[in-house]
């Protein structure tokens, strides 16, 4: 089958619309954790985007534990000071901070372990950012919600092991607060066809607090609106939705409670195929996470016909993001990620400096290009 692609114009409208996008907010709201005042702000401008071209729009409300960073967070390591940064949901440290010395230690990947000089307990973990500088992350492992957690950048790894070798003096300090009850969400839009089977987009609208993520993820939620917007044109055999989901960087928590509500309505068996989008733009080397060969294959099939820039990678793991919830409840599901572009990329991950400037336009036209193709042979294939 020729793949006819879209005119000039209507790339250029997309261009457009994407740098009004990133600036709406990246720019004037920059980071939005989920429960913040400024996700609530990005919510309605998502609500809005999607009411101009779906025809049910709800907001998914689900209550939460909110964990803010309170102070700059401290590690002095024998002399110098590293950049760090604490896990969301860690313990904090005592207000004078924790002395100690550190040493390697392993738990499910290795990790530094600051630890009581006389007791020989541990009192707190560190670990490596896994691409470049000090991130946040959720704290997955439960030890690193009994005592405080942090990451620092790669750069540092070697300052910790002259620390060891040296037996030098380390201090940790940081104060959080944690606020019980508070309210986040989602924004789901749907777009009803001649079957109530669904295909479920998913793209998470969430950031840490420290970072506007034009990468991670505003790019990829900016697309799928603009999959939103083009299918809404003609009408489908299959009913579609698109989940904006908040919570994401901190244990998936709006896909989570999405899940359940259809659950409860006991419609989530409509769910058939789930796609999430997460870090689209990080290089034009698309990558799909899934044990489903038939979409992993079609999806191929459709990169190579459109001869898109970059190559394309197949790893056979079910999406345990957004996307697993729906998988579990028997959905089949793809998980769609990208590299490339590692060396600058990459490090632009759960960092400040992850601002529009840095998305690639062309990355985002490739997964809209991609993804409104897969729609359209979904349907023709008879693949629900």
């Amino acid at each position: 089958m020729k793949i006819n692609i879209t005119n000039k114009d209507d790339t250029e409208k997309r261009k457009r619309y994407l740098e009004l996008m990133l600036n709406k907010l990246c720019v004037i709201l920059g980071p939005r954790p989920a429960g913040s005042e400024n996700y609530n702000k990005s919510v309605n401008i998502i609500k809005n985007e999607l009411e101009k071209c779906v025809r049910f729009v709800e907001i998914d409300r689900f209550i939460f534990d909110y964990w803010e960073l309170k102070e700059k967070p401290v590690l002095i390591c024998g002399t110098k000071e590293l950049e760090v940064w604490p896990y969301y949901g860690s313990k904090d440290t005592p207000p004078k901070g924790i002395d100690g010395k550190i040493k390697k230690i392993k738990i499910k990947e290795p990790v530094f372990g600051l630890y009581d000089t006389n007791s020989r307990k541990i009192q707190a973990y560190i670990t490596i950012s896994p691409f470049g500088k000090a991130v946040p992350r959720f704290a997955w492992e439960p030890e690193f919600k009994m005592v405080p957690a942090v990451t620092v950048g790669r750069q540092d790894k070697k300052a910790l092991e002259k620390a060891i070798a040296q037996e030098a003096r380390v201090n940790l300090k940081f104060k959080a607060e944690t606020i019980k009850n508070k309210e986040s969400c989602s924004v789901i839009g749907y777009l009803p066809g001649e079957s109530k089977d669904e295909i479920l987009f998913l793209a998470h609208a969430d950031t840490h607090s420290n970072t506007p993520g034009a990468n991670d993820n505003t790019a990829s939620l900016i697309a799928m609106l603009m999959i939103a917007c083009e299918l809404s044109k003609t009408k489908h055999k299959y009913s579609i939705a698109f989940a904006a989901t908040g919570g994401e960087e901190v244990g998936h928590l709006g896909a989570a409670h999405y899940a359940e509500i259809r659950k409860n309505r006991g419609d989530i068996h409509r769910i058939k195929i789930s796609i999430n989008f997460d870090s689209l733009t990080y290089g034009p080397n698309m990558i799909i996470y899934s044990q489903d060969k038939e979409l992993s294959s079609l999806i191929t099939k459709i990169y190579k016909e459109l001869k898109l820039k970059g190559t394309i990678q197949v790893i056979n793991e079910n999406d345990n993001l957004d996307g697993e919830v729906f998988i579990k409840a028997g959905a089949r599901g793809v998980y769609i990620n990208s590299r490339g572009y590692d060396k600058t990329k990459l490090k632009l991950w759960h960092r400040p400096e992850d601002t529009p400037e840095l998305v690639d336009f062309e990355l985002v036209e490739n997964g809209f290009l991609v993804f409104t193709e897969l729609v359209k042979q979904i349907e023709n294939k008879n693949m629900i």
